[in-house]
């Protein structure tokens, strides 16, 4: 068995060639005028990424350079005929290497005369240099123009409608692609507000991300009173807006990647077409979808001509979580065209730090760690001091220079004591555990060691009658009293088990009440908004 050490520390895109005919999104294709084909399908392991091409290609508006030049004399060769030639049109070009990677032979030769560029003898000290109209003025390089049309970028944009009224005095219905009438024919405005249901439903994007297609995907979420570190936790709904600009919600747009699970896990197929979707994120053409039950990797593909999104699923890798453990992270490795992932493992009270990982280009998924028993019983043995009650999800991390990956886990032991433990997994031959870190009884989370932090601050109003009124606040941390800050109104706050509790009579109008809560260690000041109606 090789050595591992345990340290305890206590109290411290480019096209591929395809058929010749009409493209279906030309805007899509740059021209290639030695083998001109048509990009229907980008192919992941021919992908550029910005490194490989200086950063000068940038999504999605793919550009290219031209310089201008003139006075070419063409000439016919005469000598070396042998072999295979471009016969072309000199008028347009001679020879060069298109968005092929070598020169092309032709049976052209050229000369060129560059003296138009320079000024003439007669300009004195500037004889020989670049004419002064041919500088930054007026230039002959011409480089790459972007396109200067808004970008969608975002399921909601400054575009988006907020009425389906337009004209000049907002008299003409201009939604015509949103015109929901009664049986009588008239326009139903109530209808048409119903289907903004982003608009109303009060939630945020918690995430979002695009495919290689241009396809957007934001995942919305009820998140009010929801701790930041809650929110990877908390499921939410699905929607997209593809490439043509139609924003739906995803039990529509990809239903072809979610159809096929309701014939093999039914609860994983309501958590997708439902609100069961805890996080996504796209990696080229591939799709990553994590729900309460299940870790998907979807491949899709975009049609450019119905604006649909489809997928194989042959081509979707998955691991239902319930017979593996908890899924926690991806490190995603743009330049291979791989991903791996990081599961645990939890037996008891045991647990494992587990990795798959997937080829994009292959949609091989396979475990990576651990193999073997060495490392398995390895894993055992660093942990064997540890009786575990609870952890936290896992971070991933990866060191390039030392091939190396950093897991880390927090939690709580069996005496209600928090731990934190690393784990060092090194790229040898395979995978390998080299060493794990453990460290305990750093924090005690009986102890208070700070003042009190309110869960619900309420910084936004909250309605109330002028009648009597009661509002409740929670705070962690123990607090023993709540006081209202110099407020004068007909306001009183008790301490009710742990709950600040607010009565009292106001008129009709906006209200903030200042006020603390304490507990033994010190502090902490809200401020309780009310909107009397």
């Amino acid at each position: 068995m090789w050595p591992v050490s345990v340290n305890v520390i206590q109290d411290t895109v480019i096209p591929t060639p395809s058929a010749l005919f009409i493209a279906q999104a030309p805007w899509t294709t740059l021209t290639n005028r030695f083998y001109p084909t048509i990009a229907n399908v980008p192919v992941v392991n021919e992908t550029y990424s910005i490194e490989d091409v200086g950063g000068y290609f940038l999504p999605q508006h793919l550009g290219g350079s031209q310089f201008i030049n003139k006075n070419f004399d063409v000439s016919l060769k005469t000598t070396n005929l042998s072999g295979t030639f471009l016969s072309e049109d000199t008028n347009i070009h001679v020879g060069g290497r298109g968005r092929t990677k070598q020169d092309q032979d032709t049976i052209y030769d050229w000369t060129e005369n560059n003296q138009w560029i320079k000024e003439s003898s007669t300009t004195g000290e500037l004889a020989g240099a670049v004419r002064q109209n041919l500088t930054k003025t007026l230039q002959t390089f011409i480089p790459y123009q972007s396109n200067i049309e808004e970008t969608a970028l975002g399921l909601m944009t400054p575009r988006s409608r907020i009425s389906p009224w337009g004209g000049l005095n907002d008299e003409e219905w201009t939604d015509v692609a949103n015109e929901p009438k009664s049986f009588t024919g008239v326009r139903n405005v109530s209808a048409w507000v119903e289907t903004q249901i982003l608009k109303k439903s009060e939630q945020v994007t918690d995430c979002w991300s695009s495919d290689i297609y241009g396809n957007q995907y934001g995942l919305f979420k009820q998140l009010t009173g929801i701790p930041v570190a809650d929110h990877i936790n908390t499921s939410g709904e699905l929607w997209t807006r593809t490439n043509n600009q139609s924003v739906l919600p995803a039990y529509i747009s990809l239903s072809a990647i979610f159809k096929p699970f309701e014939n093999i896990n039914t609860t994983v197929y309501k958590e997708l077409t439902g609100s069961g979707i805890r996080y996504v994120d796209c990696y080229f053409d591939t799709i990553f979808i994590e729900t309460n039950s299940a870790a998907i990797f979807a491949k899709i593909d975009y049609n450019y001509a119905t604006g649909l999104i489809e997928s194989a699923f042959d081509d979707t890798r998955y691991k239902i979580l319930s017979s593996i453990g908890n899924f926690d992270r991806n490190w995603f490795f743009s330049t291979e065209k791989r991903i791996v992932s990081l599961y645990t493992e939890i037996d008891n009270n045991n647990f494992s730090p587990t990795l798959y990982e997937l080829d994009l280009p292959t949609r091989k998924y396979k475990k990576v760690f651990p193999l073997d028993y060495t490392n398995t019983s390895n894993l055992t043995a660093g942990l064997s001091s540890l009786d575990f009650a609870s952890i936290s999800r896992g971070s991933l991390h990866y060191n390039n220079s030392l091939k190396t990956y950093l897991i880390t886990y927090t939690g709580t032991d069996s005496n209600n004591k928090m731990f934190v433990a690393d784990f060092y997994v090194t790229k040898e031959d395979q995978l390998n555990l080299t060493k794990i870190n453990l460290y305990r009884d750093l924090f005690d989370s009986s102890a208070i060691n700070e003042p009190p932090i309110v869960l619900t601050p309420y910084l936004t109003a909250i309605n109330i009658q002028t009648t009597p009124f009661t509002v409740s606040v929670s705070a962690i941390n123990n607090p023993t009293s709540y006081t209202l800050l110099n407020y004068d109104s007909e306001v009183e706050v008790t301490l009710s088990g742990g709950y600040g509790v607010f009565t009292g009579i106001l008129s009709a109008g906006l209200y903030h009440i200042n006020y603390t809560v304490s507990n033994n260690i010190g502090d902490s000041t809200y401020c309780l908004t009310l909107s009397a109606l």
